[in-house]
């Protein structure tokens, strides 16, 4: 048996939409509120800013401080459609997860940085779903 009724799985849903640069670009120059000097994205390691000031590049540091973030902006939404009594575990599983991701070099995301928010639902809703057992 598992620790989320099906149905919340079923029914939850973060619609994100991660605008390419081209978008971005066309939508700036149609409004004409702005002229655009420079306008570029770049590859943000999910983990990126966790070696501490004296070069700690320990795996498991980093992948802490990389769930901080993650947690923080997705808690809220998270605990009000799952309830909070299955956060702890939630994160404790996607922890593993990331590691295992980072292990592997493949937990980076391109990205432009407004649509960090976005970005991050879309994984986690992707997550939930792989990382949550359900009742049958």
């Amino acid at each position: 048996m598992g620790i989320v009724e099906e149905w919340k799985l079923d029914t939850f849903n973060v619609p994100s939409y991660a605008a390419s640069l081209e978008e971005i670009q066309h939508v700036i120059e149609r409004e004409r509120s702005y002229n655009i000097n420079l306008l570029e994205k770049f590859e943000l390691s999910w983990d990126a800013g966790s070696i501490d000031i004296n070069g700690d590049n320990n795996l498991d540091t980093r992948v802490k401080q990389a769930l901080k973030v993650i947690r923080f902006v997705t808690e809220p939404i998270l605990a009000s459609h799952f309830g909070n009594s299955i956060m702890d575990d939630l994160f404790k599983r996607l922890s593993t997860r990331a590691k295992d991701s980072m292990e592997k070099g493949v937990l980076q995301e391109v990205f432009i940085p407004e649509n960090l928010f976005g970005k991050v639902c879309s994984i986690i809703d992707k997550e939930v779903h792989q990382v949550c057992p359900v009742y049958t």
